[in-house]
């Protein structure tokens, strides 16, 4: 039997993850409302972790949500470079102007996460304190498989 990591990553390379993405819009868009509301409530840095986070489809839509911190995390090493990929791009667009990610390839069914955030150097200037608590956790797509 393969493993699950090397499924998930010729998905990636090959472009079969795009089905994933129908009707997916509609619950991002309903975490998004979520979001912005309870960023609102808090009155302080927001940050995000996306489990399962594929080639970073939904980077766009959490920055208008006002995230100020965003850790992606994918079995798929190809998903997360593509990913890093998607938010520089953004950050180049924006001159700068976006919020802070860090991504981390992972078996997020098997070790703890934890201490890689720990253990991470940022390249986004994030602190140890916001990727280690996260105001939302989303995880789309990735336990069906």
């Amino acid at each position: 039997m393969r493993k699950a990591i090397d499924v998930f990553g010729e998905w990636a390379e090959k472009g079969k993850d795009i089905g994933m993405e129908t009707g997916h819009s509609i619950a991002v868009d309903e975490m998004v409302t979520f979001a912005l509301k309870e960023r609102k409530k808090i009155g302080k840095n927001f940050s995000f972790l996306d489990l399962g986070c594929g080639k970073g489809g939904d980077l766009l839509k959490w920055s208008k949500a006002g995230v100020d911190y965003m850790a992606c995390v994918d079995i798929a090493q190809t998903s997360v470079e593509q990913a890093r990929s998607r938010y520089d791009d953004m950050k180049q667009r924006n001159r700068g102007r976006i919020f802070k990610a860090d991504f981390f390839d992972a078996d997020c069914t098997k070790p703890h996460l934890l201490p890689q955030f720990q253990n991470h150097e940022s390249d986004n200037g994030s602190t140890e304190e916001n990727s280690t608590k996260f105001d939302i956790v989303s995880c789309q797509f990735a336990f069906h498989y």
